[in-house]
């Protein structure tokens, strides 16, 4: 909000000085202060964005709470989504609690983040939102648990990237080869192999050799 720059400006300044190292006392009660704010649904969505973004920068898991149940709002999903992950502790379950009631944007934004933070606790919301009507969002939750590397949600992962349409079946299936190496690293080899052997045996398009030669030669270097 362009009136309130002066007083934004001189409130950053103080969260910088409050957040150094040493400053532990100024800093939890900067952020308690913050915290009181954010859900304070009087003041305008700019300014309760404003104060999460502070947040951002010395939040602690005294705050989570707050933010978390700013996941929900539309106008706020998105900052909150962002100081929640920055603090990294006690964010996890903020989200999971979140995805059942977000809609619209602020369901995408707890779907990335859930796969940001490789929560895999949520993994079996996530394979129903595979489901979900909206392909950014089926998407997201592709690329989700492709990150957490749950072994169980291979065959969930393997379905929804047989799909016909084009775009949503090439993402879909770079987020199998992901999950492919990131279960290779993992030690598993079997279910990196079986994603692998999957791509070699289904994508008979022209168009699409370069999958089978690239799971070829991946699943070579497992050995099979």
């Amino acid at each position: 909000d362009f009136k309130n720059y002066k007083a934004e400006y001189l409130l950053h300044c103080v969260v910088l000085y409050a957040g150094r190292p040493g400053q532990e006392t100024q800093r939890r009660m900067l952020s308690d202060a913050l915290t009181s704010q954010v859900s304070n649904d009087k003041r305008s969505a700019a300014v309760r964005a404003f104060l999460v973004r502070e947040l951002r920068l010395i939040g602690d898991d005294g705050a989570v709470n707050a933010l978390g149940a700013l996941l929900t709002n539309e106008a706020l999903c998105d900052d909150a989504a962002a100081a929640l992950l920055s603090i990294g502790s006690g964010a996890a379950p903020q989200f999971r609690a979140a995805l059942p009631k977000a809609q619209g944007r602020c369901r995408l934004v707890v779907i990335q983040s859930l796969g940001v933070m490789r929560d895999t606790p949520s993994a079996a919301a996530m394979e129903k939102a595979l489901q979900d009507g909206d392909r950014d969002i089926r998407l997201a939750a592709v690329w989700g648990l492709a990150r957490m590397g749950a072994s169980g949600s291979v065959p969930a992962l393997l379905k929804a990237a047989d799909v016909e349409p084009v775009y949503e079946r090439t993402k879909a299936t770079q987020a199998c080869l992901l999950m492919a190496e990131t279960l290779a690293a993992a030690g598993n080899r079997t279910d990196a192999a079986r994603i692998y052997i999957h791509l070699r045996d289904t994508r008979t398009d022209p168009k699409e050799q370069y999958l089978r030669d690239l799971a070829a030669k991946a699943l070579a270097g497992l050995g099979g």
